[in-house]
């Protein structure tokens, strides 16, 4: 399929892009059709919401469109448009609302059966999770409280009673209880089981980068072996610098008592801290996707130019975040569509390749 944007729509535009903030940057949207691999989707500054598109042609730039204006730039699958539609809807852009919306509208099939069975499976596994956060969270507070709240005691119970020992409405306790469990399913505990999503992203990136490591030492004539130095510099900035935020975020948990009456009074910085991991790995998995879906060195090697035009570039912001300098993007070329990859026949091959992606999403 060509790429052939709409020259009359006034709600795209090519520019110029760099971004300063993981907002302005946008969250990576796990679209099935070829041509939105590595599109992003950010609150526009009128209000709503805009996705980013890499530039097809692999010039730089990216184009920005409306989000109810998919259709200027591609005919998306049914699988897109119902994506494109919930995530327009969402009150909030991060990676959390963006993954659940992507992971319920794979729930209804419309990415196929295997990406379907995924997303239910995963939908359970943070059920449970979320249980057992709970539950270990609820024994730290009580052995910090003392031997008055060493019995069962469900967070309802919790709530009534640590809202008479800090001074706090039940209700601003609850909620707080819930933001805390919410970003522990990120960040997860030192030590303790469930690891956390972001624990789990960056042990794929552990893994992708040892690959891609045993890869280069078996094809040093490879001519694709600069992009995969540049896979392999971008994936170890972005685990170094996301494990200096998850140590940050899980530092927070030292102190549950405390943690709790911070987040019950001013959540916002609380909930910031536990979701810098996923801005910071945000645009991985497809990377790491293609990499598992590849079979045989020819694949291989196909790939690696479809990982390198995926690999995201961490906006400046990142260096407060993880004080760590650079933004990980250094030595990067551009990488455009080759010209097989639009025509009709490889662009639904690459379609069902895709869905096969949205099975491994974690």
């Amino acid at each position: 399929m060509a790429f052939q944007p709409s020259p009359a729509s006034a709600s795209l535009a090519v520019r110029d892009y760099r971004a300063s903030t993981f907002r302005e940057r946008g969250v990576a949207v796990p679209f099935t059709t070829p041509l939105l691999a590595g599109a992003r989707v950010r609150e526009a500054e009128q209000g709503g919401t805009e996705l980013v598109m890499l530039n097809p042609s692999g010039a730089p730039g990216v184009y920005i469109l409306a989000c109810n204006a998919l259709g200027a730039l591609c005919r998306p699958s049914v699988h897109d448009t119902r994506l494109n539609q919930k995530i327009s809807t969402l009150p909030h852009i991060t990676p959390a609302s963006v993954r659940d919306a992507a992971r319920e509208v794979a729930a209804s099939g419309l990415a196929g059966r295997e990406a379907m069975a995924a997303a239910l499976a995963l939908a359970e596994a943070d059920k449970r999770d979320r249980q057992q956060i709970e539950t270990t969270m609820l024994a730290a507070l009580a052995r910090q409280l003392g031997p008055q709240f060493s019995g069962p005691l469900e967070v309802g119970q919790m709530a009534v009673q640590l809202a008479s020992r800090l001074g706090i409405q039940p209700r601003s306790v609850a909620a707080a209880l819930s933001t805390l469990a919410e970003g522990l399913l990120s960040v997860g505990l030192t030590g303790q089981p469930p690891p956390g999503r972001a624990a789990r992203m960056m042990e794929r990136l552990a893994s992708l980068s040892l690959d891609l490591n045993l890869w280069l030492c078996d094809m040093v004539a490879d001519t694709n072996s600069d992009l995969a130095d540049l896979i392999l510099a971008a994936a170890e900035h972005a685990r170094s610098a996301a494990g200096a935020a998850l140590a940050t975020a899980r530092g927070l948990v030292g102190d549950p008592v405390g943690l709790l009456h911070a987040i019950a009074r001013t959540p916002e910085p609380i909930r910031q801290c536990m979701t810098r991991p996923e801005w910071l790995l945000d645009g991985w998995e497809p990377v790491y996707g293609l990499w598992q879906c590849a079979e045989g060195p020819a694949d291989r090697h196909g790939a690696l130019v479809q990982m390198a035009r995926l690999v995201p570039s961490l906006p400046r912001e990142a260096a407060e975040w993880a004080a760590s300098p650079g933004d990980g993007s250094a030595n990067r070329r551009p990488i455009g569509l080759d010209a097989t990859s639009r025509s009709e026949t490889i662009g639904r091959a690459m379609a069902a390749r895709n869905e096969r992606l949205r099975a491994l999403a974690t």
